[in-house]
């Protein structure tokens, strides 16, 4: 166990730096959102590009990892969705809290811990087929949950996908996908220019996170927090899991790919949930759960490492 702690307390501690820098004001917040923003906008995309592209690995394109993935989301959706609709909750929270049950920290997160703990390759295919999932099938349908109630139209549809598939980091999969089908190579000059860029990405994007959550305050603490964290951490991980057993069993030679899935699904919940947060005016509830679901995973993550080594 010491061994597992010692190998994701660096990512951490980046974090917990990234969270100090913007309490203390050694440097403004909007500085390392904006470097946040050149990660997931320029140096993530062309790496994630490279990689797919120049990859090995099918593990975004095999049909047992993808839909295993994607199921165990689904029922993570579906069981948030449940526990909110027990709990008594209007469909608009139910939706809202669904969201953060079943979309993980997959860029700024994510990549960094599944680099350190797997490596950089199938890191980088796990995240892209993360990626496509979140972005092409839980998301839109989380959106269109939540839209139901003040009406789903074409316009907002439109909106929805645009945003979608202008999104770098989906562009950037997508794009390495494409490549890689051609059976093309990539010039070894453009890979090392690329490969520049990836010690760089990592780090920025933890130190991204800890100032993300340096910006939200720890409101009262309600029964949705518990909910949203309990299945975020613990049910998202456990039912892509679940799934993954039951699609590729326990003997299989993608067992290194299934236990980097899992480990995805058990990261906490993506930054932007603060947004849809605003949007159901549970915004204390958003803020409240990022930061405890952060936090929680240090322990989560690290009993999760453990019984996957």
């Amino acid at each position: 166990m010491s061994d597992i702690i010692r190998l994701i307390l660096p990512i951490y501690i980046l974090i917990v730096v990234g969270f100090v820098l913007i309490r203390i004001r050694y440097i403004a917040a909007a500085d390392l959102r904006g470097a946040g923003r050149l990660v997931i906008r320029f140096f993530l995309p062309l790496v994630v590009f490279a990689a797919v592209a120049a990859g090995d690995h099918d593990t975004a394109l095999h049909p047992a990892i993808f839909i295993s993935y994607t199921i165990g989301s689904l029922l993570s959706y579906g069981l948030g969705y449940g526990t909110a609709l027990l709990a008594g909750k209007p469909h608009g929270v139910r939706a809202f809290e669904a969201m953060g049950c079943s979309c993980s920290n997959s860029a700024f997160f994510g990549l960094p811990i599944s680099t350190f703990v797997f490596g950089q390759q199938i890191a980088f295919d796990i995240f892209a087929m993360a990626l496509l999932i979140e972005n092409l099938i839980i998301t839109p349908l989380a959106v269109s949950v939540i839209e139901v109630e003040s009406g789903l139209t074409w316009a907002k549809l439109r909106r929805l996908f645009a945003g979608i598939l202008t999104n770098p980091l989906l562009i950037g999969a997508l794009s390495g996908l494409v490549w890689k089908a051609t059976g093309l190579g990539l010039p070894m000059v453009l890979l090392e220019a690329i490969r520049l860029m990836t010690p760089v990405a990592a780090p920025i994007a933890l130190l991204a996170v800890g100032g993300a959550v340096a910006e939200l305050s720890l409101k009262t603490f309600r029964w949705g927090v518990i909910r949203i964290t309990l299945c975020k951490l613990l049910g998202h991980p456990l039912l892509v899991g679940a799934t993954s057993l039951l699609f590729l069993g326990t003997h299989s030679d993608l067992g290194t790919l299934q236990a980097a899935a899992i480990v995805n699904a058990a990261l906490p919940m993506m930054s932007v949930y603060m947004l849809f947060g605003i949007r159901f005016h549970r915004e204390d509830v958003a803020a409240t759960a990022l930061i405890t679901a952060t936090a929680l995973s240090f322990f989560t993550l690290s009993a999760l490492l453990y019984l996957l080594r």
